[in-house]
């Protein structure tokens, strides 16, 4: 399951935004630099289709993709927050 999850994200998230987990790990080690505890990566990926039917006729159709990334980083009692919505 973790490989298939992790194909998926590469395939969805990754390779479309000219990344690769190497360049992950190179951001992680930017962003816990001194001073940071904590950080953290949120990539995110959403698909939506909706259709509104009257009487077996398709009257509207809607279809959406929203994806981006969010960052967040804890030094002491301090958090930071930062989101694009281009990965």
């Amino acid at each position: 399951m973790t490989d298939n999850a992790l194909t998926l994200a590469q395939d969805r998230l990754l390779r479309p935004g000219g990344l690769d987990t190497a360049g992950l790990e190179r951001t992680f080690g930017q962003l816990l630099g001194p001073g940071v505890d904590f950080g953290d990566l949120y990539f995110q990926h959403a698909r939506r289709e909706s259709w509104s039917v009257e009487d077996g006729i398709v009257k509207d159709g809607a279809h959406s993709i929203e994806q981006g990334v969010g960052v967040r980083a804890i030094a002491g009692e301090k958090t930071g927050f930062a989101y694009s919505d281009d990965i």
